[in-house]
């Protein structure tokens, strides 16, 4: 834990008096690559675009647990660098439920006992998503009792239509070194990283652009046979030919582009 010489905004006085606040040893960057691990993996299992951000973590004060963890169910991610909880309070976990069975009411009520299954399966779903801030998952996924205090904590935000929040508490705070990197490149091998394929590209002034319509034909004055490049963004990171396997569109490595 830091604490942070910070001067309060709202204070109505010209004389603002500091105050030392405690943050997290934990990176913004860190709880992100798990927001977006995260919302990968609910994208796939709601077959639905899902839209996320992450608040800053935080070290709360001793009230502010019990609040954090009111009546919410509680399961413990144990990784090889720390022991994460992932923290979902129950209207929350009814909003996951619903937007699982594809169900519209969200009146107020406990979960059935399919439901609490169904909840603790995803919760074994997500454990990999918290692999950049404790480690690998050394066993399965535990739901547990509210417990002591823990070291650090921040919330996913789920956007519209889910509308909910997914709380990830750790056991301790992360350690670093003046030497560390605070993420790792293995932390981030299980991002998804979209590519693009560019056949051909040139240059076309603007009365080109402004003829165009249906119908047009652009000479690329690439050849039929030519090269592509498969590109990260705007780095290309191979070149190769375009073809087809097993009946759909594809690309054939030709050199990797350092």
């Amino acid at each position: 834990m830091i604490r942070y010489l910070t001067a309060p905004v709202k204070t109505g006085e010209r004389v603002r008096h500091v105050v030392f606040q405690p943050r997290s040893h934990l990176p913004v960057s860190a709880a992100s690559l798990v927001a977006n691990a995260v919302r990968e993996a609910l994208a796939v299992a709601l077959r639905a675009t899902v839209d996320v951000r992450v608040s800053e973590p935080v070290v709360p004060e001793e009230s502010a647990w019990p609040v954090l963890l009111e009546r919410a169910a509680l399961f413990r991610v144990r990784g090889a660098i720390a022991d994460a909880i992932i923290v979902v309070r129950p209207g929350d976990a009814l909003r996951f439920i619903t937007a699982a069975f594809a169900e519209g009411s969200l009146a107020e009520r406990p979960l059935s006992a399919i439901e609490e299954r169904v909840l603790a399966r995803a919760a074994q779903t997500l454990a990999p998503a918290l692999a950049p801030i404790c480690g690998a998952a050394l066993e399965k996924v535990e739901r547990i009792a509210a417990g002591d205090r823990w070291a650090s904590y921040f919330e996913i935000v789920f956007a519209p239509p889910l509308r909910a929040r997914l709380g990830v508490a750790l056991t301790r705070e992360p350690q670093f070194s003046a030497g560390d990197a605070r993420v790792r490149p293995y932390d981030v091998l299980g991002i998804p990283v979209e590519l693009s394929a560019e056949l051909a590209a040139w240059q076309a002034d603007a009365r080109s652009l402004l003829a165009l319509r249906a119908g047009v034909t652009l000479d690329t004055g690439t050849k039929v046979a030519a090269r592509g490049a498969l590109k990260v963004a705007e780095t290309t990171v191979a070149r190769g030919h375009f073809g087809t396997f097993r009946g759909r569109f594809a690309f054939l490595v030709d050199e990797r582009v350092a």
